[in-house]
């Protein structure tokens, strides 16, 4: 009973925006086996919210909770071993955690897991397997697992190449606000794969994922405008554009910015 006050008492704290006393609580109730607190804490640790920024320690909290079946900890312990982030870096365990965050139904940890599967990355390559992990976190939804599923359509990975399917996936993706499939989207009407072409199409996409910093994305604007394809020309609109990828390091972009 009293873990569950200091918990609370740690929630109602961080979300007042006091981080040392949600991190008083919060430890305290980690410290008595609470996993919403361990996973409460790591948080505070992560981010360096009332005491000072921790990846071990972050990681360390994520794993109590983990291997009490929380499936959010088991995601994040995941990553954190995919990334080497306050761990040593080890792709196996990240998949293994992944996967007892998938089988409680974490959409999260099924894209992850999916990515993993599909090249070969902890675990042995399965183009099957992805697909499914794929297919399972889209149809909840998940717009990283929605362009995931299209990339995999338009790629042939496992699947006959189907530009239609693939482009069905992006949309979905797309209309979530997923940059990257928004451009995916848009390279394929500029190519007429899977639909007409359609430059103005193309380019109202390449806005929206250029707006999100996608350089790829403002590369292909600028060109749209340098180019005056589905865009009235302006060269100025598209030295601008060249410049925000340019700034990225986007060496397309700095070559183009070069010729203008």
């Amino acid at each position: 009973m009293v873990h569950a006050d200091n918990l609370s008492e740690g929630v109602k704290h961080f979300q007042a925006g006091d981080y040392k006393k949600a991190f008083e609580f919060l430890q305290k109730s980690a410290n008595q086996g609470n996993p919403k607190a361990q996973i409460g804490l790591a948080k505070l640790y992560r981010e360096g919210k009332g005491v000072n920024k921790d990846l071990k320690k972050a990681t360390y909290w994520t794993g109590k909770a983990a291997e009490q079946g929380e499936a959010n900890a088991q995601y994040n312990l995941g990553l954190a071993y995919e990334d080497g982030r306050g761990i040593k870096k080890d792709e196996a365990k990240a998949a293994s955690w992944y996967q007892k965050a998938v089988d409680q139904g974490d959409t999260s940890a099924m894209v992850n897991l999916g990515s993993m599967t599909r090249f070969g990355r902890g675990v042995k390559q399965d183009y099957a397997k992805a697909k499914t992990l794929f297919r399972a976190a889209a149809e909840k939804n998940n717009a990283m697992a929605q362009f995931n599923l299209g990339s995999m359509y338009s790629h042939a990975h496992g699947v006959k190449q189907d530009y239609v399917e693939a482009n069905k996936w992006y949309e979905l993706s797309a209309k979530q606000g997923y940059a990257p499939a928004q451009f995916n989207l848009g390279l394929h009407y500029i190519r007429g794969q899977g639909v007409g072409k359609n430059p103005e199409t193309a380019a109202a996409l390449f806005q929206k994922a250029a707006n999100q910093g996608l350089a790829d994305a403002q590369v292909l604007l600028g060109e749209a405008y340098e180019l005056g394809n589905g865009v009235k020309q302006d060269r100025e609109e598209a030295i601008r554009w060249y410049k925000k990828a340019a700034d990225q390091g986007d060496k397309d972009a700095i070559a183009k910015l070069k010729k203008l």
